[in-house]
């Protein structure tokens, strides 16, 4: 068991309010599209000095490992000197929202947790006639006590306390929760059998949305933004559409795209997915209270597209290739960058010359 103590000294020595003041503050007005000196810069260091890590199976099971997990990061965007908006979470992977509906939880070694899809389509017509399931069953438990304890712990140190933001878990989005509980066979259940996906979507739904409300109130959320991993997302949720990807553009308007559309009637937010999604794209920048977007492959996106978002007032965060393409450089607000290094010194050489490019 670790000793958790000398490294949150050590990392509320290094967190000063003014700095923390600075970024926080950076991040609203690019998340609220007023002009700014130059988009927050997020660096991401993998080789961490003097921070232990733990494999992701152990901490798991373990409150302060998962916390020092979390935290090491925060350290490493503190001798860089970076723009990051220091987050920790309750980190139990994709299936937290899946585990309310039975789905175990697979633990493989310093790996991600998995879900083991239920995988069966009588399995599902269960879950629709049974409706809405129990919220706090599942992970839901081991989600609110380790948000509990870091915040109590963090609470302990007068700089952790100000600067160190505590993130909502992945909650994941509709129709990638859908895709977890039923499993691959989904993908041809929208062909098969089209009136049971639409059933358990509207039960996802509506399980997804009342566990909105619960996380945001037990995490004690920001009224006008999501925390997402060291940044700002603007609006209350962030989507995730990852496993629409695999869908048409017919298919998503139909399995997907009114229940992105009825989150975000009720939690005004941003979508995240993987992948290209270019069959979706237009659809989805159409919606409703769409606030804000983020893209986990941003080499497989039209730039112009992107820039068009930002024009539309849709704030694109954590925009991670650099550098910047001229069409997205331009754009006085709106943006966001995270970027990944191996060590501290290419960190700090990136941060040089982009504070250099920023100078007018």
């Amino acid at each position: 068991m670790p000793d958790i103590r000398p490294y949150l000294e050590r990392l509320d020595s290094l967190l000063g309010p003014e700095r923390t003041a600075e970024v926080l503050e950076r991040h609203r007005r690019i998340c609220t599209l007023h002009p700014v000196d130059r988009p927050p810069l997020v660096i991401n260091v993998s080789d961490v000095p003097d921070w232990p890590r733990y494999d992701i199976d152990l901490a798991f099971n373990d409150r302060d490992m998962m916390l020092l997990n979390e935290l090491r990061p925060i350290y490493g965007g503190a001798l860089v000197g970076d723009d990051r908006l220091n987050t920790v979470r309750a980190n139990l992977g994709v299936g937290i929202v899946a585990s309310l509906f039975g789905c175990a939880i697979r633990l493989t070694h310093d790996a991600m947790p998995w879900v083991d899809a239920l995988d069966d389509a009588e399995a599902i017509r269960r879950i629709v006639r049974a409706g809405v399931p129990d919220l706090e069953g599942g992970l839901w438990p081991r989600v609110a006590e380790y948000q509990d304890y870091f915040r109590a712990r963090l609470g302990e140190y007068p700089n952790l306390r100000q600067g160190v933001r505590l993130s909502m878990c992945d909650m994941q989005g509709p129709f990638s929760i859908a895709h977890l509980v039923w499993g691959h066979n989904i993908y041809y259940a929208v062909v098969d059998e089209p009136e049971l996906v639409a059933q358990f979507m509207e039960v996802v739904t509506e399980t997804y949305l009342r566990f909105i409300a619960q996380e945001r109130a037990a995490a004690q959320a920001d009224a006008e933004f999501t925390e997402f991993i060291d940044m700002l997302a603007p609006g209350k949720v962030l989507i995730r559409e990852d496993s629409a990807t695999n869908l048409s553009a017919a298919m998503y308007e139909r399995f997907c795209l009114p229940y992105v559309q009825r989150t975000l009637d009720a939690f005004p937010g941003s979508v995240h997915y993987c992948g290209a999604g270019h069959q979706f794209f237009d659809q989805v920048a159409a919606c409703t209270n769409l606030l804000g977007m983020n893209f986990g492959n941003p080499e497989r996106q039209d730039p112009a597209c992107i820039r068009s978002l930002i024009d539309r007032g849709i704030v694109v965060f954590g925009w991670n290739l650099w550098p910047l393409d001229e069409r997205l450089s331009s754009a006085p607000t709106g943006l966001s960058i995270g970027v990944s290094v191996r060590t501290v010194d290419e960190g700090k050489r990136l941060r040089e010359a982009a504070l250099a490019q920023a100078v007018p």
